[in-house]
């Protein structure tokens, strides 16, 4: 018989029925079981889902975890869980596990993080030849957001620059903001189903509410687009967090999250400037 905690292969250590067992074969077995238990984790970790948590014991941009029954190389799929108290000074950071190999740190949708990201408990999760921010950190979230907002502004001077247009998304933006004070008053607008593959119509009502998402939403088209017209979708996650994949066509006005948080709400502003799927602006928020 041999795994990966036991071998016991060949007659040399096997008890023969009939016969009387030596001290020697006894303790030799024992070792090898008692080896095979020692790669195992604690009854403590186990009973307190903490296998694959550990402190940081790396630098700001190189971090490092010294778990007890990593094995030999990385697996699809391998969660680490690290508590790191030095936040990262650049965006090109890398994980090293064991002393395995250095992988690099990356969002979920695949760009470094931003400078300061990685801080306080943070979840990775190994796939590919990277380590994926699976949570950004608490103390994190008001850097994100003063990036979002210089995002934001970067982009509505550009746009003044591309179409006289563009200040309709910002004030678009404002008001659609202070519509989201009253949920209950925006979810009676017009209701929305469900559906990975949704359109979103210009004609429409002027805000949309889709109450239930339950899955994700990973192609998003609009219809009967013309210079002018807009309209507001508020998107609510339901049963979990739920990404959301951006028509590559659409033109973005700051920083749009790609994950729903579950029992949140994502607000997202529409105004296209032509006939085009390249004609639509797009700009919103996630609710904290």
């Amino acid at each position: 018989m041999a795994n990966d905690y036991f071998v016991h292969i060949g007659t040399q250590d096997r008890l023969q029925s009939g016969t009387k067992a030596r001290a020697d074969s006894v303790n030799s077995l024992l070792d090898k079981i008692e080896v095979g238990l020692n790669k195992l984790p604690s009854e403590a970790q186990l009973n307190r889902d903490t296998k694959n948590y550990i402190a940081d014991s790396g630098t700001a941009n190189a971090k490092a975890a010294a778990l007890t029954h990593v094995t030999g190389a990385y697996e699809d799929g391998q969660k680490v869980i690290l508590l790191v108290t030095t936040a990262n000074t650049t965006e090109a950071c890398t994980l090293n596990v064991n002393g395995i190999g250095a992988a690099s740190i990356k969002y979920p949708d695949g760009n470094n993080p931003a400078i300061g990201d990685i801080i306080g408990m943070c979840e990775f999760r190994y796939a590919g030849s990277a380590w994926y921010l699976q949570s950004a950190s608490v103390n994190s979230l008001s850097a994100n957001a003063a990036y979002a907002a210089s995002c934001a502004n970067d982009a509505a001077a550009t746009a003044l620059d591309l179409v006289e247009t563009a200040q309709d998304v910002i004030d678009t933006a404002a008001s659609a903001a202070a519509a989201a004070a009253s949920a209950a008053e925006l979810q009676s607008q017009s209701a929305l189903t469900y559906n990975a593959t949704t359109t979103f119509d210009f004609n429409g009502n002027q805000t949309q509410v889709m109450a239930t998402v339950t899955g994700d939403l990973t192609t998003l088209t609009t219809s009967n687009r013309a210079a002018g017209k807009s309209f507001t979708v508020l998107l609510i996650s339901s049963g979990g967090d739920r990404a959301i994949t951006y028509n590559a066509s659409w033109r973005q006005i700051g920083y749009l999250p790609i994950t729903i948080t579950s029992g949140k709400a994502l607000l997202i502003t529409f105004v296209a400037i032509g006939s085009a799927e390249t004609d639509v602006f797009i700009a919103g928020a996630l609710e904290l």
